[in-house]
């Protein structure tokens, strides 16, 4: 039903993805593509997506909370941030697997220099 009358007001279906930030990247056509999707889902598939959908949001919904509190802290740079430590953790990661000796060497330069 709720399918069927989204298809058919295209400025409902317009005005719903404005809301949406995860569908605002969409054009007309890829979300008529996945009204039908959902439309040709029997009952209880369509249950199971909500449910997920519904677990998913709850998950989403305080962390969404938390990133906003932090990103006014920090006068919107949130997001710079959270990717410059994750540049930092990947070069750290980086340096520890290919440059860093392994405790064998400095076993081995312990050893060597104490004689």
């Amino acid at each position: 039903q709720m399918m069927g009358m989204l298809k058919g007001n295209p400025s409902l279906l317009k005005e719903m993805t404005k809301s949406n930030p995860m569908m605002a990247g969409m054009d007309e056509e890829q979300l008529l593509k996945q009204l039908d999707m959902f439309d040709r889902m029997d009952e209880k598939q369509l249950d199971r997506v909500l449910g997920m959908a519904r677990g998913a949001n709850k998950i989403a919904e305080p962390a969404k909370k938390v990133y906003t509190t932090v990103d006014k802290a920090v006068g919107g740079h949130f997001a710079k941030i959270l990717m410059a430590l994750g540049v930092l953790m990947v070069g750290g990661l980086v340096y520890y697997f290919f440059f860093s000796t392994s405790s064998a060497d400095v076993a081995d330069a312990i050893t060597t220099s104490a004689t």
